[in-house]
């Protein structure tokens, strides 16, 4: 019985400690799960996916994202963008934000929010979520059209679309 008791306040010991510790951390600032896009390097005679090319992830929630893109031209300077298909060129994009390569080809960029251009395309309301070198960009218009270089994403980002 003595064991017992014993075991009991042990158990009220190490449950008050790692209430107590808990109280000390702050409230997490998102309680949802994060989402995921892929962009891909793609072949612009067919648009299929390079096999081994560029690639990125975007992990992102409503408020902030980050995204990680690799085997990309070292030291080249991309930009993280939102493209609605042109009526008209010069072609407007928004700009997230923009990162340089390093000298592995990686590039690391984040931002709070992403400010999405929503269209419908064939019946699905979404977003397009580009990475492109800035050289190819005047402020956020298309300078040229250089598609070999830049990241596509993988699928629509979802967003609701207003006609």
């Amino acid at each position: 019985m003595k064991k017992l008791f014993v075991l009991a306040v042990a158990m009220l010991f190490v449950v008050s400690i790692a209430f107590a510790v808990n109280l000390d951390k702050p409230e997490r600032a998102h309680k949802g799960v994060a989402e995921h896009l892929y962009l891909l390097e793609k072949d612009s005679s067919d648009w299929s996916v390079v096999e081994n090319g560029s690639w990125g992830k975007l992990t992102y929630l409503p408020d902030k994202y980050v995204f990680n893109g690799h085997m990309l031209v070292p030291y080249e300077e991309y930009a993280l963008i939102s493209y609605i298909e042109p009526e008209g060129w010069p072609a407007e994009v928004t700009v997230q934000e923009t990162g340089y390569a390093d000298e592995y080809g990686d590039v690391h960029i984040m931002g709070d929010g992403l400010e999405l251009e929503c269209n419908d395309y064939d019946g699905v309301g979404g977003a397009k979520i580009w990475l492109v070198p800035t050289s190819d960009l005047t402020g956020d218009y298309f300078n040229t059209w250089d598609p070999d270089s830049y990241l596509f994403e993988a699928e629509l980002l979802a967003c609701e679309f207003e006609e």
